[in-house]
C-alpha cells in the first residue's frame, strides 16, 4: 500500500475475504477490512480507470476477483461467500449499540436535568394545573404563587 499519498479516493481489497471498497485514505493510516479486520491492499491500476475511481468495466472487476483475490494464498472462500452478510450484521449491531447508547443518554439527561435547585433532591412531584386553579379559586390573589411553578420538591418543599 502506498502510504505517501495525502488524500484521495482509491479502491482497496481484502485478500482474505475478497471485500472490495472505495475508501478515502489519509497519510499514514492503515486501511483495515471492515469484514474480517485484515489489512487492505490497493487494487492494481491495470484494473481501474485512469483516475483510479472506477473499475474499467464489470468484466475487469470479475477478472480481478478471479485472478487476484481468489488465487491469493490467504483467500478464504467461506468468508468470500459471507462477507456481505457479515458486514450487514456488523452494521446492524453497531446501529443497535448507537440507538441503545442514545436512549440511555436521553434517560440520564432527563434524570440529571430534573432535580431541586435548593437541595438537589430528585424526589419531585408535578404541580398540576387543576391544583393551581383550585388554589387561586380558594385563596384568590394569595393563591397565584404556584402559577409559574411546575415542580414541588418532596424533600424541602421548594416550588420551581
Amino acid at each position: 500500500m502506498n502510504k505517501d499519498k495525502d488524500v484521495g479516493e482509491m479502491f482497496y481489497y481484502c485478500g482474505h475475504c475478497g471485500w472490495i471498497t472505495g475508501k478515502k485514505i489519509f497519510k499514514n493510516n492503515d486501511m483495515i477490512c471492515e469484514v474480517c479486520s485484515e489489512e487492505l491492499k490497493e487494487v492494481p491500476q491495470e484494473y481501474l480507470t485512469a483516475s483510479g475511481l472506477l473499475f474499467i468495466s464489470q468484466d475487469k472487476r470479475k477478472e480481478f476477483i478471479e485472478t487476484v483475490i481468489k488465487t491469493a494464498p490467504e483467500f478464504n472462500p467461506n468468508l468470500f461467500e459471507q462477507h456481505e452478510h457479515i458486514l450487514n450484521e456488523k452494521k446492524s449491531n453497531l446501529k443497535e449499540q448507537i440507538e441503545m447508547e442514545i436512549s440511555t443518554n436521553r434517560e440520564n439527561e432527563k434524570d440529571e436535568k430534573i432535580c431541586c435547585p435548593i437541595c438537589g433532591s430528585k424526589k419531585l412531584s408535578r404541580i398540576s394545573n387543576v391544583k393551581k386553579v383550585a388554589k387561586v379559586y380558594v385563596f384568590g390573589i394569595f393563591g397565584v404563587g404556584d402559577l409559574g411553578r411546575t415542580w414541588k420538591c418532596s424533600h424541602c418543599g421548594a416550588k420551581f
